[in-house]
């Protein structure tokens, strides 16, 4: 007798006519396969290994992608704030999300790369898990803050076919088509794709404040042999919205002006198209040393028309010092290599695994001069970006 539900399969297996010892008794054997939902038992970032975080003890919380999905997170602030020691600690005016981990800043990773160019723009539509790993453990990704690191995993291919398509919905204009498709392209499932996309589209409660987002990324794997597999991945971002620095201080008060009020110009805009590409290659020599080596390449172009204010006349509730800049055709990109060789061994009964690894990156940039409204170059820029 055989009956199956929800991943369990109970199996009967009856003795022969002389049952009446118990060798002979009824055997029932129940196997199957947790889900484990919101309680995933491994985690990266900790040793850059594939290591169960019942081994680790470093202070690791992961976010999966069980909990992005029922919380229909927008972007990486919605999903950290599941995690405790963990905020937003500034948005550069609503176009950037720059973490606090602990007191200090925090780092965020993208499939173990450093993001790499300054305030990178993340979309959720293709975020597999968000691991944050609290302390100075984060030297571990070379020179960073003590606090911590964000590590945000993306989706890879699955072998059997998979369809998805969403569609949000919610207060001022917001709406928000996802798709997500996966599967082989081949007889023998070693050649396999994914695709994630998503378009935005939203007001606010904010004056003059419209976003409008199109996201795509693209990812092939292919597994040459058992031993052997190549991954390659792409992902292009458009992403055009006002700057906004939120409600204005007088003193130790907030200003006397509606929630509603920005204080920019109709016209204000910045506009990001970030192209990000990588390869992965990985390679089991045996059943205790592999390799992997990854490199990622992140180019992004920016148009900037902003207007900042630096006082306020509450009697008319307007912006009395206000300089407007304009910033066209400003491109960063970066370069990053990353080769890790892991292996198994034991000595006098003590199992060990290690790890050496070698990372190389370089980030460019072309920083075009600010410009008045007049055409006249700027002379006061301010430090923030």
């Amino acid at each position: 007798m055989r009956a199956e539900a929800q991943g369990l399969v109970l199996s009967v297996v009856p003795g022969n006519e002389a049952a009446g010892t118990e060798d002979n008794a009824i055997q029932v054997v129940v196997t199957g396969e947790q889900d484990e939902g919101y309680n995933p038992s491994r985690a990266t970032p900790a040793t850059r290994t594939d290591t169960p975080l019942r081994d680790i003890p470093q202070s690791i919380q992961v976010v999966p992608r069980q909990v992005i999905e029922d919380q229909q997170a927008q972007d990486i602030d919605e999903i950290v704030r599941n995690v405790s020691g963990v905020n937003l600690s500034n948005s550069a005016g609503g176009i950037a999300e720059i973490f606090n981990i602990r007191g200090f800043e925090g780092t965020v990773l993208r499939d173990g790369f450093r993001r790499g160019v300054p305030f990178e723009l993340l979309d959720t539509t293709n975020i597999e898990r968000v691991e944050v790993l609290k302390g100075p453990s984060s030297v571990l990704f070379g020179q960073l803050e003590p606090g911590g690191v964000i590590n945000v995993i993306t989706l890879e291919p699955l072998a059997d076919p998979f369809y998805s398509v969403q569609f949000q919905a919610g207060n001022y204009e917001f709406y928000r088509p996802s798709l997500d498709f996966s599967g082989p392209l081949n007889d023998d499932r070693s050649l396999c794709y994914r695709l994630s996309a998503s378009y935005l589209s939203s007001g606010s409660f904010r004056d003059f404040t419209n976003i409008e987002r199109y996201f795509v990324a693209p990812v092939l794997a292919w597994d040459i042999s058992d031993n052997t597999r190549i991954l390659l991945n792409a992902e292009f971002l458009d992403d055009t919205r006002p700057r906004d620095r939120g409600l204005v201080a007088i003193g130790t008060e907030v200003a006397d002006i509606p929630i509603s009020r920005r204080l920019g110009e109709p016209f204000d805009e910045d506009n990001f198209e970030q192209w990000r590409a990588g390869l992965r290659f990985e390679h089991d020599f045996n059943e205790d040393w592999s390799i992997r080596s990854a490199f990622q390449l992140t180019s992004r172009n920016t148009d900037s028309l902003t207007t900042e204010t630096y006082s306020l006349d509450e009697a008319t509730g307007e912006g009395s010092d206000r300089f407007f800049r304009q910033q066209l055709g400003r491109l960063e990109e970066s370069y990053a290599l990353q080769t890790d060789l892991t292996g198994r061994f034991t000595t006098w009964g003590i199992a060990h695994d290690v790890l050496f690894g070698v990372e190389l990156s370089r980030v460019t940039s072309r920083i075009p001069d600010f410009f008045q409204r007049d055409g006249s170059r700027a002379t006061r820029i301010p430090r923030y970006p």
